[in-house]
């Protein structure tokens, strides 16, 4: 087994944001056990160096800013490697300059930022600031629901990214759910309503007509990521992928129950 990318789920007890369409509460949820997480962690590194990873996204099921002193610890464990975290920026956002010291102590590389109101790329200006000055990446994923598509078009969503400055990657993400997901959840309810793939598909098509530089393609998932504007620029139409395009898997997941799979969402993927 090869994948070029190990997932780790800090285990935290809430998130500090309600989204409606949270993939956490769709998807399968884990029984969160801190112990067996330190417990296997070496194991874990172990497997993830058979397998080739030399990326690792430090994410949660919550917020992992919620149990900073875990995501700390977890990010110290894998300093060695090319360093992701993915958040929702509310409590980094409060005190941004002590959050980068440390995060930038333990080896990150990139934040990440999910965020689904373009307002919010305004309220985190400063911390994006603040995450240059430490010589760390920002990646915005602006997640595409009918709350920025019914109201933007591709361009100005850009000119208010370069406006903000200090942002480095953006990702535009399409909301979606796993094709085996219950219809009748409360979440995937609220994307069917909210959620127009034709809008997505049409800010896609003001990117592309432009005839930009690529960058580069992920195999496993055949995202094409361009160069725009001093920025890496991509689309991706999922929110979980099903499938992978190669034999290899798409990513390792270490999950807050201190397990280690290759599906978010089937706990049958379980590999110890």
């Amino acid at each position: 087994m090869k994948t070029h990318n190990l997932t780790v789920s800090v285990p935290a007890d809430v998130c500090d944001k309600n989204c409606s369409y949270c993939i956490s509460n769709i998807t399968w949820r884990a029984i969160p056990d801190r112990v067996l997480v330190q417990r296997n962690m070496e194991k874990v590194k172990r497997t993830a160096d058979q397998a080739g990873v030399d990326n690792v996204l430090i994410t949660s099921k919550n917020e992992p800013f919620q149990n900073y002193d875990g995501l700390i610890w977890t990010l110290n464990k894998f300093s060695d490697y090319h360093l992701e975290l993915q958040t929702n920026g509310i409590k980094f956002n409060r005190h941004p300059e002590s959050a980068c010291r440390d995060l930038y102590k333990a080896g990150l590389n990139v934040m990440a930022f999910s965020i689904d109101k373009i307002e919010t790329l305004e309220e985190y200006a400063k911390g994006f600031e603040v995450i240059n000055n430490h010589k760390m990446i920002t990646r915005v994923c602006i997640n595409l629901t009918n709350m920025i598509t019914d109201h933007f078009t591709f361009d100005r969503i850009v000119d208010i990214l370069i406006k903000v400055e200090n942002i480095h990657q953006v990702l535009f993400r399409k909301i979606s759910y796993p094709t085996h997901a219950d219809r009748e959840n409360p979440y995937v309810k609220w994307i069917d309503k909210n959620v127009n793939p034709v809008q997505y598909d049409r800010l896609a098509k003001q990117m592309l007509v432009r005839d930009l530089r690529k960058l580069y393609v992920i195999p496993q998932t055949g995202v094409t990521t361009y160069s725009y504007k001093g920025m890496s620029v991509c689309f991706s139409d999922y929110c979980i992928q099903e499938c992978n395009q190669m034999d290899d898997v798409r990513s390792l997941i270490y999950q807050d129950n201190g397990h280690l799979y290759t599906n978010w969402d089937d706990p049958a993927s379980v590999r110890f």
